[in-house]
């Protein structure tokens, strides 16, 4: 009903309300909505879109897309695994907005899902630890939730241990020490109500 009109959209508010509706039934009805492929399909087309309010519209639907996928009766790893890529993508999207957008994305699922990510941590860190410079409050309560850092300090050691293929030593090595920096000075235990993006 509602990926047919999105395609023959004609201007970006059309467009950006169709996606927001996509959102919405996506945390009504997650499952059901998961099950359609084009609804999956048009989401990853409109975070490629020129309209900085579309593409905002598709990151959100895509943060109710992978909580529906985690957290369902029949997870699908495959599922979550692309469009967590495609979410990981949107850190360096040419608009700031954005950038800081996928964060807060990241950062509720990560919150609302714990352990959603730690199979994918040799995608995921690299690609936080790349946004500390330019985004450090939000990316450092990524790092707490994507880590398990309050209450599973062994998903860190883990991941230090394991020397995860395609990620150097030095980048593993640069991830752990900042994650051990932001437990001994506190930053783990810090609210972030400020920043917690609702759905």
């Amino acid at each position: 009903t509602l990926v047919g009109p999105l395609k023959s959209a004609t201007d970006w508010a059309q467009g950006h309300g169709i996606c927001a509706c996509i959102g919405a039934a996506l945390v009504t009805t997650p499952f059901a909505m998961r099950a359609e492929p084009e609804v999956v399909g048009c989401i990853n087309v409109l975070l490629k879109d020129d309209n900085v309010m579309i593409r905002q519209a598709a990151v959100d639907a895509l943060a109710q897309l992978l909580i529906a996928q985690s957290k369902g009766e029949h997870s699908d790893d495959i599922g979550i695994t692309d469009q967590l890529t495609q979410l990981l993508g949107m850190f360096q999207d040419s608009s700031g907005d954005i950038r800081h957008r996928a964060l807060l994305v990241f950062k509720s699922f990560v919150k609302k899902c714990p352990g959603a990510v730690r199979d994918q941590l040799p995608v995921v860190a690299p690609a936080l630890i790349a946004c500390v410079r330019s985004e450090r409050n939000i990316t450092e309560r990524c790092l707490v939730y994507a880590f398990e850092l309050i209450n599973r300090p062994e998903t860190l050691k883990a991941f230090t241990s394991s020397r995860p293929s395609g990620v150097d030593s030095a980048t593993i090595k640069q991830i752990s020490e900042y994650c051990k920096r932001l437990v001994s000075r506190g930053a783990a235990e810090e609210s972030d109500s400020e920043d917690v993006l609702e759905f």
